[in-house]
């Protein structure tokens, strides 16, 4: 019965990490942060965050110490990688819209050309296609 206990002591550590600042704006942009996580496999992995931000915006150096802890478990997959950085920083920062893009560096590795997971999300009814379709300009 202690394993779960722990497990979820480590999310809330990791997600305390997150720390947000009120967000400066009130016409929606978009942010991006990017991390390089090494460690256990399937590093090394670099992570991309993009999001509109609501109420909060998160700490640059918030987000380079998570990524540290990140780098500091163990991942039995890239897609968990992702899918673990879209609910931590969803359940902190309540973005309007987020996208987690995980890509691991070593396309050579295992004779696979390439492995990057993709997850996104958005609060209900937000849309912002407009603003999205600019992604490919960052």
């Amino acid at each position: 019965m202690t394993a779960p206990a722990l497990v979820l002591t480590d999310v809330l550590r990791r997600r305390a990490l997150l720390s947000g600042l009120p967000n400066p704006g009130t016409v929606p942009y978009v942010v991006r942060l990017e991390a390089r996580i090494g460690g256990p496999p399937p590093a090394p992995v670099t992570v991309k965050l993009f999001y509109v931000p609501d109420r909060l915006i998160v700490e640059r150096e918030a987000f380079g110490a998570y990524a540290v802890a990140l780098a500091g478990a163990a991942w039995p997959s890239l897609e968990e990688i992702a899918v673990t950085v879209l609910d931590d920083v969803s359940d902190e920062l309540v973005p309007r819209w987020i996208r987690v893009v995980a890509a691991a560096e070593d396309p050579a590795a295992g004779g696979i050309a390439a492995h990057v997971a993709m997850v996104e999300d958005h609060q209900p009814n937000w849309s912002g296609e407009r603003l999205l379709a600019r992604l490919d300009l960052l």
